[in-house]
């Protein structure tokens, strides 16, 4: 009985962080706040996340040179995919955010920090780790990932107003980290890769 009730525990806290990631913190209007907020939720996925059991997915000794081609051909499908959904789709209303920022000093580093370290840890953690390996269990069909895309997408474009071209583009992104984090085993190559293809995405933005 125990056990049971702490698998539906674990569901239940599942399901409200993704809520509060999707739903909710993107709703705030304080800049400082938001990012206050994303990174709370990301420390409460991390711990939860280690309550059920899953301490595999951040061991270090499983970084190595496959590791390191398998963030390289991560960045080539999402440079690929990037390519298709520019020419079939407008860019999308969470990107037009890079050109139009109009922060300036401080605001512009913290901008930079959120969007380059903050958000893709942040977002690794709940949309990777916490979905994929809490539906482990329908990984036969592919049902985690699919989950995980369709959140990851639902996150960057619920808050600009929802349409379906910028689903798509986002559905894209989020199934190639998905799917180099399910055969990685671990949170580091599509963290990593998260990290540099929006480092990648400021940089031509300036």
């Amino acid at each position: 009985m125990g056990e049971v009730t702490g698998f539906k525990n674990h569901y239940i806290y599942t399901i409200t962080i993704l809520m509060l990631y999707v739903f909710g913190v993107g709703f705030i209007r304080s800049e400082l706040l938001f990012y206050f907020s994303v990174m709370l939720i990301g420390c409460m996925t991390l711990l939860l996340l280690y309550g059920q059991g899953h301490r595999k997915i951040f061991r270090l000794d499983t970084i190595h040179r496959k590791t390191i081609l398998a963030i390289c051909l991560g960045f080539v499908a999402l440079t690929l995919w990037s390519i298709i959904v520019n020419h079939l789709f407008p860019v999308p209303e969470n990107e037009k955010l890079l050109d139009t920022y109009s922060g300036t000093g401080i605001e512009l580093y913290l901008f930079y920090i959120y969007g380059i370290f903050i958000g893709p840890i942040s977002e690794e953690l709940v949309f990777r780790a916490l979905i994929i390996k809490n539906l482990e269990r329908f990984s036969s069909i592919g049902l985690d990932l699919l989950v995980s895309a369709v959140f990851f997408s639902l996150a960057h474009t619920v808050l600009q107003g929802f349409n379906l071209s910028d689903f798509i583009v986002y559905f894209g992104f989020g199934l190639i980290y998905s799917i180099l984090f399910k055969r990685s085993k671990t949170l580091y190559p599509a963290l990593f890769l998260h990290i540099i293809w929006n480092a990648w995405l400021f940089w031509v933005s300036s």
